[in-house]
């Protein structure tokens, strides 16, 4: 059967399928024969697709990798570059720390000295330039210590995203400020039923949904 004798068959049987009425027992027969040569119908339909389906899955598959592999090159050198200029960052932030330290250390032990000769002007009864001593030692002790740092290059963006680990499963809760952030999982479920037919869980509803089968 070519793929026009498949499309011709199909249409019949859609056809037959909207026409079909079922109001007693030899209805529910010719119906179920309908569904029969639907299903027959319907594995003709694969088996014809089969050979074509494999051929381009193969097809596919094969530029999938070649793309892989290119893409694979690529990837793992973004990674590298990235890595190195994180590194970079990384030193160039401890290195600046570093200066902000060294120098409010400095403006610490300026401060500390200046308070020392207040003192000795004070004891000496210069007490305007004590006072003047004090004062500057006080403004000093409240400055903020910055410099100009490197700018970044124009598209190069640094970005910090919070990320989680799980610690202990069992200690996470299902719900977190009216929100879930656990999923049920009802194919579980659905098998502790089975395999436990009289049990009932909280929050789950059990309920029988019916179908029809056919076997050929």
């Amino acid at each position: 059967m070519n793929e026009m004798e498949i499309k011709k068959k199909s249409n019949d049987i859609r056809s037959l399928t909207e026409n079909a009425i079922i109001k007693n027992r030899c209805n529910l027969e010719e119906a179920l024969e309908m569904l029969k040569t639907i299903r027959k119908h319907k594995t003709m339909i694969s088996d014809y697709w089969k050979e074509a389906k494999e051929s381009a899955k193969k097809t596919y598959q094969n530029i999938v990798s070649k793309e892989r592999q290119m893409l694979d090159i690529c990837e793992r050198c973004e990674t590298d570059l990235k890595d190195k200029i994180l590194k970079y960052d990384m030193l160039k932030i401890s290195y600046e720390n570093k200066l902000l330290k060294e120098a409010d250390r400095d403006r610490m032990f300026e401060v500390q000295e200046l308070l020392e000769e207040a003192k000795v002007l004070e004891e000496k009864g210069d007490l305007p330039k004590a006072e003047e001593k004090f004062k500057l030692a006080e403004k000093l002790a409240h400055v903020k210590i910055s410099f100009d740092k490197e700018k970044y290059l124009k598209g190069l963006l640094f970005q910090e995203r919070t990320k989680c680990e799980i610690v202990d499963n069992k200690l996470v809760p299902s719900f977190f400020k009216g929100l879930e952030i656990r999923e049920v999982n009802t194919k579980k479920i659905l098998e502790i039923k089975h395999k436990n037919p009289e049990i009932d869980i909280p929050g789950i509803k059990f309920y029988k949904e019916k179908s029809v089968a056919i076997r050929v």
